[in-house]
């Protein structure tokens, strides 16, 4: 890609763990100045409390490809498919340039994109019986994608890093709600704006579920706030943080995918659930500018408003 030559690979999560390094794991690391350095410090807190779990309890755990420097190698060759197999189809040849043997002996392997994901790897392997989870025995043998870059130079290697990492946009806390399927307060919070109960159940209904007048949710799930015009009662995200003040209020704490890791039981969800949403359904009951604005969406922005505001009767 541009001037950059890469080559993609699988290898298993202990053969990775095994000869792939940090950055300040070289033996230069301690002499190079602040312009040869091209890695940033690991945050051991946030592999062994989130990573390492996420590993060893997950069935359906699954990382982007690894970036791996290749740092002054005695030997890195890559030789085509097509050069070692002779006789091969017309119709393999083009598709046989693209697939090959790469021998790398000698010099380093550090990770430039993924040491938290290479130090989860290694602190399963490496754990033993103090670890717990179902998975551990089986995330050694994981097929991890790498990518591997033969270094340049400190200035290229530093450009890769830097703009691998600046133009990887993170989802928005509004996307995690949407889409998290382990996360037990978002999946309760989507729970809440659906057209019926969830798993299965007769009710109680989801209570926030009212349209805007134009066809539209009256919960605000594109953006994080609200346009002072916007015909809405609250946001998503709004939503999700009220699930998780509700849900510890009646003793059911620490239900986010943070603290939980994998999906709570169907069991779980139902009690949560029910607790959440018979919350909203009894307060606005009696909340009078909800009950009003369901009638006349258009006055939603006005009875959201800060300042006072007269009700129509």
């Amino acid at each position: 890609m541009g001037s950059t030559d890469y080559y993609l690979a699988t290898m298993k999560a202990r053969e990775l763990a095994a000869v792939a390094m940090m950055a300040a794991e070289l033996p230069e690391w301690t002499t190079w100045s602040v312009f040869e350095r091209f890695q940033r410090e690991l945050a051991m807190k946030r592999v062994e409390k989130e990573i390492v779990p996420y590993l060893v309890r997950t069935r359906d755990r699954f990382f982007n490809a690894l970036i791996v420097l290749v740092f002054e190698p005695k030997v890195f060759e890559y030789e085509a498919l097509a050069e070692t197999v002779s006789g091969l189809p017309r119709a393999y040849k083009s598709a046989a340039e693209q697939m090959g043997f790469l021998t790398i002996d000698g010099g380093n392997l550090v990770v430039l994109d993924g040491q938290h994901r290479l130090g989860a790897f290694r602190g399963v392997l490496t754990a033993g019986s103090e670890l717990t989870g179902e998975y551990v025995d089986a995330v050694a043998e994981d097929q991890v994608s790498v990518l591997f870059v033969p270094h340049e130079s400190f200035e290229k290697t530093r450009r890769i890093f830097n703009k691998v990492n600046r133009y990887a946009k993170p989802t928005s806390p509004t996307d995690n709600i949407i889409t998290s399927e382990d996360d037990g307060s978002a999946i309760v919070t989507r729970w809440l704006v659906e057209e019926s109960p969830p798993l299965g159940l007769a009710g109680p209904k989801p209570p926030l579920n009212a349209m805007d007048g134009s066809g539209e949710p009256i919960v605000e799930w594109r953006q994080q706030t609200l346009r002072p015009e916007a015909r809405k009662f609250t946001t998503l995200s709004a939503l999700y943080q009220m699930t998780l003040i509700i849900l510890t209020a009646e003793g059911i704490a620490g239900f986010d995918e943070k603290h939980m890791i994998n999906r709570p039981s169907d069991e779980q969800l139902t009690r949560a659930y029910k607790f959440v949403a018979d919350w909203w359904t009894r307060t606005l009951a009696t909340f009078t500018p909800y009950r009003r604005a369901l009638q006349r969406p258009s006055m939603l922005p006005d009875f959201r408003a800060y300042q006072a505001c007269r009700l129509p009767r």
